[in-house]
């Protein structure tokens, strides 16, 4: 019997966009992905493992074993009117290409390029629970010493704190900061760490009053340290490890209500990637689910009560965990082996969110609402003059409301349309 394999599917060919006054472009890939300088191709490398040989002794009983009769799709569920489950709040247009995140609670930060080609993003806060919508700029450009060649990469935040990296994409160093913050008042930057291109250009979340980067070796390393989650309250100092694991961990950090999910591996001989729910203030891990040998998630989180992942690759193993999409067990908290669970069959682009009864996914165009109890969905409505990927979820964790948001070109205006929705 010979090795089993993962085929991965392309979301959409790679247009690429120039960065003005420099040899740098980007795919938009890139850009969903919150990679705004061209050292951030590093995080590409995550999940390459997937080649591993899956028919090595499952040493974890609890690893998660779905049969394709306990899988249900798309195909069983009705397809209501997004207006009878959704309503838009409010919305605001922002600069052209400006990339948005949004966590369970009422602020949102956004990435928005500069009219330069030095710095070539600033950064800004968007109190999503105000009746209008504004942006307020927090940083202009860089705060590295030496600021010349840094650019700000990835950025989250919660109503507590934010947290950014800045890399060079010259000399391959990059920095992690964090602030508090009050309201859309930012406080005095800190320096969390500094790396080299020893290690991968750390992602980053906001859980509370804590920021979170994730710390991996280089995919090319031999015999690689471990990768290490780490921690600090904002605007402190000190720092702690939160979480370590052998070799490189899978998915980027995701901000939930509960705390931060990561996907490190499981202390087995073959490649078992775990979902792990830590908690954002003691570390501890509330909740784990074991993939089979082999499998890596391109997204993981934890909504609704339960853990979601997402695989952008078809394996031909794995039974009813097989097939490209995002997957969610049907039941809060039941993720055994007895489970049904959900595939939304759309190659994934984005972690998914919850709100209310609904779990929000990114769609090939649209934004997704999905009931899982009562098996009917709805698609959010797309602006025209869209760019092929369309609109795209900025939240994550359990909210009030969503954030979407979509890149519009016509003939008179390019904007970045960001639009909040909450339950009917």
């Amino acid at each position: 019997m010979g090795t089993p394999t993962a085929r991965r599917v392309s979301a959409e060919p790679q247009r690429r966009l120039a960065i003005p006054g420099t040899n740098v472009s980007l795919t938009r890939r890139q850009l969903i992905l919150g990679a705004a300088g061209v050292a951030a191709v590093a995080a590409a490398a995550v999940g390459s493992s997937i080649a591993e040989d899956h028919e090595a002794e499952e040493e974890n009983a609890n690893v998660l074993e779905v049969a394709a009769d306990q899988v249900v799709t798309l195909d069983e569920f009705e397809t209501l009117d997004a207006a009878d489950c959704m309503e838009q709040i409010a919305e605001l247009a922002l600069p052209f290409h400006s990339l948005v995140w949004a966590g369970p609670g009422n602020l949102a930060v956004c990435l928005t390029p500069t009219e330069t080609s030095s710095p070539i993003t600033k950064v800004g806060l968007v109190d999503l629970s105000a009746s209008e919508l504004e942006l307020v700029t927090v940083l202009e450009g860089p705060v590295s010493i030496d600021a010349r060649g840094y650019d700000i990469l990835d950025v989250r935040c919660s109503d507590s704190g934010i947290v950014w990296v800045e890399a060079n994409s010259y000399s391959g160093r990059w920095n992690v900061y964090h602030a508090t913050l009050s309201g859309t008042s930012m406080g005095e930057p800190t320096l969390a760490e500094q790396g080299d291109r020893e290690f991968d250009i750390p992602s980053v979340a906001a859980v509370g009053n804590r920021a979170f980067w994730q710390v991996l070796p280089v995919s090319s390393t031999l015999n690689p340290p471990d990768s290490v989650l780490k921690s600090a309250e904002f605007g402190s100092e000190d720092s702690v490890m939160a979480l370590s694991s052998r070799g490189r961990m899978c998915t980027r950090p995701y901000a939930a209500t509960e705390g931060v999910v990561v996907t490190p591996r499981a202390d087995s001989s073959s490649v078992h990637y775990k979902l792990t729910l830590v908690n954002d203030t003691t570390f501890d891990v509330l909740d784990e689910l074991t993939m089979p040998s082999a499998m890596a998630p391109l997204e993981a989180a934890y909504v609704g009560g339960r853990f979601s992942f997402a695989f952008d690759a078809i394996y031909d193993y794995g039974d009813g965990l097989s097939s490209l999409g995002t997957y969610a067990p049907i039941s809060k908290g039941n993720s055994t082996k007895n489970a049904t669970w959900f595939l939304f069959g759309r190659n994934p682009s984005a972690a998914p969110a919850w709100s209310g009864d609904w779990l929000i996914v990114k769609s090939t165009r649209s934004v997704s609402g999905v009931n899982l109890e009562d098996r009917t969905m709805f698609a959010l409505d797309c602006p025209s003059h869209c760019d092929t990927f369309g609109d795209y979820l900025a939240s994550s964790g359990t909210c009030d409301r969503i954030a979407t948001y979509v890149h519009i070109s016509t003939n008179d205006q390019e904007y970045t349309l960001l639009r909040t929705w909450r339950p009917l």
